[in-house]
């Protein structure tokens, strides 16, 4: 079929039209009920009847289903675009009405047609209309519509044959078609919903199923499966609970003296109209592994209490019944590795302590009989107190990768110690406790402290420097740090310098001195003595002298520079330069002996 902008027929049969690249989700839903009922042949009955097209339209004018429409809207209307919108409009005005509660609507098609259409609700939602037309209501005026023909370039002999075959309606028939319309609606709407329903029961029940762990499968009277939950077919080694459906476990990959026995059990069951609960047997596995389960078999019956087969769920328990030896083993194992551990173990529960192993023990200098007559909290600094208790008993009420928390403690010598300290909620000989893991970071702390001290005399020293002293890194120049010098020297704010890069201050004159500086870090670790040119602020420039050594910080590298201003010095070197050379060009001087010169000068 033809197409126009933002129309596209998407059935030929149906002429389903949609006018959105994707269906709202409540329209998908209804498309999706329609296609699984017998609606479809009801609308071409209708049709084939009384010639007169019936359609299913959502409220934004997408055609879900539809009998064959008259060919003077699938040939004519609904390919121009012009006349097309006019359909829509007219599709949309009626949705409008029928949004505000009304039962039914009847309304003139702007291309000069009639239609009539009524609700469908579904769940208290309106999500679309069936339509009914279209057709006329009193002989047509074949001049207006032969104008209408020529005036959107239709071929006009064509086109009136077209409106020859729509069907004229008596105006008293038109209440019959509304309330056929509003009983027919009333049988969509109905089918719908329950439909729905029972797609939306199916849904459940198979979501419940495949997201149980037990396996669970249901069998007729003569042993093929009638269905299973995913689990069950993933143990059959099948993709799908779809190729279980029909086989018998002789069809399935267990071995047969399994199968026999499967289905020996399962007769009994069937035979003694009797459930079988909670049998722990070996069972099977498609990879060739057997597990121990808990297998319950249950007789499945109908309303008249006649057994029609039977349904087995069955759980692994391997891990349940080897958990008793584990835990036995574990026990004793813990319990060596919490002895010997490097950090100190503490165990409580309603501040009674529990477990303390021998590291714990060595930290407060405490004998195991010593620490037992002491409330375990005793131990801590009276200051850091509050902010342990706080942060134990948080332990179960917060995510469990919780950061560390640090305090200190007293020892029995009266020694201050610092502990870094983590906490996990447990389990411990059946009540509920918590764990504490504590490391002694005494000697950390003190090289802590001794670190910062002593980055306090550099930052000092650096800061007060009579040179000027920058800290960038090496690859790109970004500077760090400056001192109050080398603001002096460059006319820069250390706010203006840190965080830029000495060429985007534009601080050298010449760039590939700095390439130079660099080459000379990489190959020998230190530069020194190097002169430069550079430039000020203001855009003076100056000449100084660069000592730079690398340095490696967390893996990165970096410089540290020390600049000197010589362009003094400079200078002042450049004029006693020019005055030899003056007094060289002079006759006088060139005549008299070159000790006698000098002294005069002097």
């Amino acid at each position: 079929m033809k197409k126009t902008r933002g129309l596209e027929v998407v059935t030929r049969e149906a002429a389903a039209y949609r006018y959105d690249a994707t269906l709202p989700a409540a329209s998908r839903m209804l498309e999706e009920l329609l296609r699984a009922s017998d609606v479809q042949h009801l609308f071409e009955s209708y049709y084939s009847l009384i010639k007169i097209p019936v359609a299913i339209i959502d409220l934004r004018a997408n055609v879900l289903l539809s009998s064959r429409w008259q060919r003077i809207c699938s040939q004519f209307h609904r390919v121009n675009a012009e006349t097309c919108r006019r359909c829509i409009e007219c599709d949309t005005t009626m949705a409008v009405a029928l949004d505000a509660g009304r039962r039914h609507t009847i309304y003139p098609c702007l291309n000069g047609l009639t239609d009539c259409a009524s609700p469908i609700v579904i769940e208290g939602i309106h999500v679309a209309n069936v339509f009914v037309g279209q057709f006329l209501t009193a002989v047509p005026d074949e001049a207006r519509f032969r104008a209408q023909a020529e005036e959107f370039g239709f071929d006009v002999d064509d086109y009136l044959a077209a409106l020859r075959e729509v069907p004229v309606v008596d105006a008293e028939k038109i209440p019959i078609i509304l309330e056929l319309l509003a009983r027919m609606t009333r049988v969509i709407t109905n089918l719908s919903v329950e439909r729905k329903r029972a797609v939306d029961d199916q849904a459940r029940q198979s979501l419940i199923l495949d997201t149980i762990p037990q396996s669970v499968f249901w069998k007729d009277l003569d042993g093929k499966y009638l269905g299973c939950n995913a689990t069950f077919a993933r143990a059959a080694g099948l993709r799908s609970p779809g190729e279980v459906v029909g086989k018998t476990d002789f069809e399935l990959p267990w071995p047969r003296s399994e199968a026999e026995a499967f289905c020996a059990a399962d007769q009994a069951v069937i035979e003694a109209r009797q459930p079988r609960l909670h049998v722990v047997e070996p069972v099977p596995r498609a990879d060739g592994a057997r597990i121990m389960a808990d297998t319950s078999r249950l007789p499945l019956t109908d309303v008249r209490g006649t057994t029609y087969g039977l349904v087995g769920i069955y759980a692994d328990i391997t891990e349940q019944m080897h958990a008793a030896e584990t835990v036995r083993e574990s026990e004793v194992k813990y319990r060596t590795v919490v002895e010997n551990v490097l950090e100190g173990v503490l165990v409580f529960s309603d501040r009674q302590r529990l477990f303390t192993n021998r590291r714990y023990l060595e930290i407060l200098g405490y004998s195991a009989e010593e620490f037992a007559e002491l409330d375990f909290m005793a131990a801590v600094h009276p200051e850091d107190r509050p902010g342990v208790f706080r942060a134990l008993s948080a332990l179960g009420q917060v995510d469990p990768s919780r950061p560390t928390f640090e305090c200190r403690v007293i020892t029995k010598s009266g020694d201050t110690r610092w502990l870094d300290a983590r906490g996990a909620a447990l389990t411990w000989e059946g009540r509920p406790a918590v764990i504490v893991f504590a490391a002694d970071i005494t000697e950390r702390k003190h090289q802590d402290a001794a670190l910062r001290e002593s980055e306090a005399r550099f930052r000092a020293a650096f800061m007060t420097g009579l040179d000027a002293l920058y800290w960038a890194t090496l690859h790109d120049g970004r500077i760090c740090e400056v001192n109050e010098a080398f603001e002096a020297l460059f006319g820069y704010s250390r706010d203006e310098t840190v965080g830029r890069t000495s060429l985007e201050l534009g601080l050298y004159a010449a760039p590939v001195d700095r390439a130079r500086m660099v080459a000379g870090l990489r190959e020998h670790g230190f530069v020194k003595d190097m002169e430069l040119a550079g430039v000020r602020k203001d855009g003076a420039h100056i000449v100084v002298s660069l000592s730079a050594r690398k340095v490696l910080q967390s893996g990165e590298e970096y410089l540290l520079g020390v600049l000197r201003d010589i362009t003094e010095q400079k200078r002042a070197e450049r004029e006693r330069e020019e005055l030899s050379l003056d007094f060289a060009r002079s006759p006088q001087v060139r005549s008299r002996p070159p000790c006698d010169v000098i002294a005069e000068a002097a």
